[in-house]
């Protein structure tokens, strides 16, 4: 019986170190579903953070199709610009039609090559930013696409976690479960151990109190009957042939106690039953609790399975960030890049366009100085066919008049001579003004050819520059640097037209001194007026060129107007657009401000010309 209760306590004893393990082996596997509940939080947190920067990379992505349409509305303007300047370049190749000097037909055709030039390079411009606009359409739907895959294969394997974790909870609930009635059965066997031998130590004291002493020797020196009686043997048989030879050498008392022996036998033998059956499920469950240790290792397996997999997906979602994190600097240096092309081809478009009007302002000067030219040359004619006549007429007088016809010789002469020098002064003049036009033509080609390379040198950069983010603090600064130098050119144009009025006023001063001329001729000449006078309806031709002129650029005024329109458009789409862009909405509307200034300069124009048909009527009243 001792030995019984020592290996009872052994397997109690072993019985709740195995429940102490499974206990912290059941922690344990909490602790880590928590983590794994936490892994999946800070996955669905980078999942939103994901999401987040692909929302940003497509508000980054329409403002950058937004300031295309923006380069692309700018470079229409300059080819509007230069359509216009390839008009008024026609116009002047049209009104020098008549002319028949070489230069100014070298200039209009070095003007009409430039004007091609110009052009190329802007179909050259324009196919460089759609070609630009492509590659940035592309990257941005390969980006796109490779945020939707990665958002994708986040949400499948965020799926499969969450399913991992569902069959964890539930393997956990059942192993929760299975120690539970374990425990409940280990008590429960505990008890039925400490019932079956407090019973056996009853029965032990009551054989002690009712048999005599040599029975009691007898049943000390017989075998013990765990090891006496078999399993499934009948315990009658046994328990009657061990009593027989006890019972043999005692008196009647003896035989009358042998009865109660027998059941106390019997008593045992039912208590070692029940101890075999407690033994047998004390084993079952030792091999319940195996099988769930085992169990608990394969769930630490697929524990560690999935943190390997949460691991790996960490790492994949790291790799997405930095590969979207790249994909948006590239973007954010393609827009710087495109901004720059879009400023330097905006300056160089100003710079030919301010090259374009100064050729237009010569090519007028030296319309004016052939027409002047012309006109004194008509007068220098009539000069010498008067004096011829007054010769002859001299001839026929007589002799009577000679003194009167010597002395008005003798004025004609100094007239005639006077008229020479001064012609002869307005011809130098004239050459020297179409030597300043020649200089100013080779300049403005030296300039076109520097402006050429610098563009070359601008392209040969552009491939190479992968830096230099553009803000919209920079755009406006250089929007306003173009401002002023529009201004300044406005300026610059406008100070040329006064100088060229200057001038102008006075080469007509002659024609006053002509008039004083004609008030001291004789009135001979009065049959001369009426010739002089039809003379002068090129004057009124000239008047009706300088109306068609101001009707043409009323003309270029209405299509500079329409060129605002769609800015209209952009305040009807306005309402459509984010709240983000309406400051972009507002600069567009600024960049609209130069085409008012170009009506006001073509207002400025009109009166330029006003004067200078004023001057023309002026010439025409000394006749």
């Amino acid at each position: 019986s001792k030995d019984l209760q020592e290996q009872q306590q052994q397997q109690r004893a072993a019985a709740e170190a195995h429940n102490s393990t499974l206990q912290r082996q059941v922690a344990a596997a909490e602790a880590q579903a928590s983590t794994l509940q936490q892994q999946l939080a800070d996955a669905d947190v980078q999942a939103e953070e994901v999401k987040q920067q692909r929302a940003a990379a497509e508000q980054h992505c329409e403002a950058l199709q937004e300031q295309l349409a923006n380069a692309k509305a700018r470079s229409e303007e300059f080819q509007r610009q230069l359509a216009h300047a390839c008009a008024q370049t026609e116009e002047v190749q049209q009104q020098l039609a008549s002319s028949s000097t070489e230069t100014l037909q070298q200039q209009l055709a070095e003007a009409k090559a430039r004007a091609e030039e110009l052009e190329l390079q802007l179909v050259a411009g324009s196919a460089s930013r759609e070609v630009l606009r492509q590659e940035l359409l592309r990257e941005m739907a390969a980006s796109r696409a490779r945020a939707e895959d990665t958002l994708l294969q986040l949400k499948r394997d965020t799926e499969g976690l969450q399913a991992k974790v569902d069959e964890l909870n539930t393997c956990r609930t059942e192993d929760r479960q299975r120690a539970s009635n374990l425990q409940a059965k280990v008590a429960s066997l505990q008890a039925q151990l400490a019932a079956a031998q407090e019973q056996q130590q009853q029965q032990c004291t009551e054989v002690e109190v009712s048999l005599p002493a040599p029975p009691i020797a007898a049943a000390a020196r017989a075998p013990p009957p765990e090891a006496a009686l078999p399993q499934g043997a009948a315990p009658s048989q046994e328990a009657g042939a061990a009593a027989q030879p006890a019972a043999k050498g005692t008196d009647d008392s003896g035989k009358a106690a042998a009865l109660p022996h027998a059941a106390l036998l019997a008593a045992w033998h039912e208590a070692s039953q029940q101890a075999a059956a407690l033994r047998a499920a004390l084993d079952a469950a030792q091999r319940a609790a195996a099988q769930h240790s085992r169990e608990r290792e394969q769930a630490a397996d697929a524990r560690d399975a999935l943190s390997a997999e949460a691991a790996a997906l960490h790492v994949a979602l790291t790799a997405a960030q930095r590969e979207s994190a790249s994909q948006v600097q590239e973007l954010k240096d393609a827009l710087g890049a495109a901004q720059q092309e879009a400023a330097r081809t905006s300056a160089v478009c100003a710079a030919l366009a301010a090259e374009a009007a100064a050729l237009g302002a010569a090519a007028d000067a030296a319309q004016q100085r052939s027409a002047e030219a012309a006109a004194l040359q008509a007068a220098l004619i009539l000069a010498q066919q008067e004096a011829l006549i007054a010769a002859a007429r001299t001839q026929e007088l007589g002799a009577a008049r000679s003194l009167r016809t010597e002395g008005q010789l003798a004025a004609l002469q100094a007239a005639l001579t006077a008229a020479q020098r001064e012609s002869t002064e307005e011809a130098a003049a004239l050459q020297a003004s179409l030597a300043t036009a020649q200089q100013e033509a080779a300049a403005a080609r030296a300039a076109h050819t520097q402006a050429v390379a610098a563009l070359e040198d601008v392209r040969q950069q552009l491939t190479y520059l992968s830096e230099a983010q553009a803000s919209s603090e920079q755009v406006q600064l250089q929007q306003a640097h173009q401002d002023q130098q529009y201004t300044s050119s406005l300026q610059q144009a406008k100070q040329c037209a006064e100088q060229q009025v200057g001038s102008l006023q006075e080469q007509l001063q002659p024609c006053k001194r002509s008039t004083r001329m004609s008030s001291k001729l004789s009135s001979v000449q009065n049959s001369r007026l009426a010739a002089c006078k039809n003379s002068c309806k090129p004057c009124k031709r000239s008047n009706r060129m300088s109306s068609r002129l101001s009707s043409m650029q009323s003309s270029k005024l209405a299509a500079c107007k329409n060129s605002c329109r769609p800015c209209k458009r952009s305040s009807r789409m306005s309402n459509k657009l984010s709240s983000v862009q309406s400051s972009r909405l507002a600069a567009c509307k600024n960049s609209c401000r130069p085409c008012k200034r170009s009506s006001r300069m073509s207002n400025k124009l009109s009166s330029v010309q006003s004067s200078r048909l004023a001057a023309c009527k002026n010439s025409c009243r000394p006749y």
